[in-house]
């Protein structure tokens, strides 16, 4: 069985990303979450924020703004344990019309 201690997460701030962010810092993982917009940061956690939980503010097309969030926050040597993308819209591929 594969343990995840810790993962980046691209896309934080919209979608199934907030709840992502939202749920697994509680579960004792260590999130490391990248943000376009840091005015919705309240939307996830409105009291301010989590031990377990480190965010970035950056673009998701800045390659810089993407491996900040690869390595691991206790150990900067180390990559995290997995990687998550919540970017992207709903309707994308889904048969959305317009």
């Amino acid at each position: 069985m594969i343990s995840i201690k810790s993962y980046a997460l691209y896309g934080a701030s919209g979608g199934w990303g907030i709840a992502a962010t939202h749920h697994a810092p509680k579960s004792g993982i260590t999130c490391v979450v990248l943000f376009r917009n840091l005015k919705k940061m309240p939307n996830v956690f409105p009291d301010g924020g989590h031990a377990n939980l480190v965010t970035r503010y950056g673009k998701f097309h800045d390659y810089a703004d993407m491996a900040a969030c690869l390595a691991k926050p206790t150990m900067s040597s180390k990559f995290v344990d997995a990687v998550s993308s919540g970017i992207g819209r709903f309707e994308s591929g889904l048969g959305y019309r317009r």
